[in-house]
């Protein structure tokens, strides 16, 4: 899927937004780090770095959703950012979920998407508590939905295991 013209602009605007604004207001929140310094021996990289993480994090939280907004515009029919996804989870359910994740953290299991719905949907399904979770991405073309969890390439793992929670709940 290429993006059209006006997908790029909004994109590129989006972004220059950001920048302007993070480079307008950045503020160090600390520039208490004393073993940063003097292991890196330069207390300028140290504060490029700070501002680096800064900006990953604002990009993180405010940018990469909506620029998925932007790219899937074109193919989907509805689009929704942080969209709240509600139902039931039974106490079995909730105990296999926790025994999945329990054992890819473990390593004593992979990741396995087929496997682990067939496991879930083998629980007796009488009646349990109501939840809500948030997607951070909504698409529906006709009939399809997906529900789309967005993440960095190396997500620390607590942010894996919750979110594996949240696609499995």
């Amino acid at each position: 899927m290429t993006l059209n013209k006006n997908q790029i602009k909004e994109i590129k605007n989006l972004l220059k937004l950001k920048l302007d604004d993070k480079l307008s207001k950045y503020a160090r929140e600390t520039t208490a780090m004393p073993f940063l310094v003097k292991l890196m021996q330069d207390a300028e990289k140290v504060a490029s770095y700070s501002f680096i993480h800064s900006l990953a994090t604002t990009l993180g939280m405010s940018v990469y959703e909506k620029i998925s907004k932007i790219v899937a515009s074109t193919n989907y029919d509805k689009i929704r950012t942080g969209y709240d996804v509600e139902g039931e989870i039974t106490n079995e359910e909730n105990s296999v979920i926790s025994q999945i994740l329990q054992e890819i953290k473990n390593g004593t299991r992979t990741a396995n998407k087929e496997q682990e719905i067939k496991e879930i949907l083998k629980c007796k399904n009488n009646g349990g508590r109501r939840i809500k979770i948030r997607a951070d991405l909504f698409l529906r073309k006709g009939d399809e939905e997906y529900y789309i969890e967005i993440k960095t390439a190396k997500p620390n793992i607590d942010v894996f295991v919750k979110s594996k929670q949240k696609l499995l709940e």
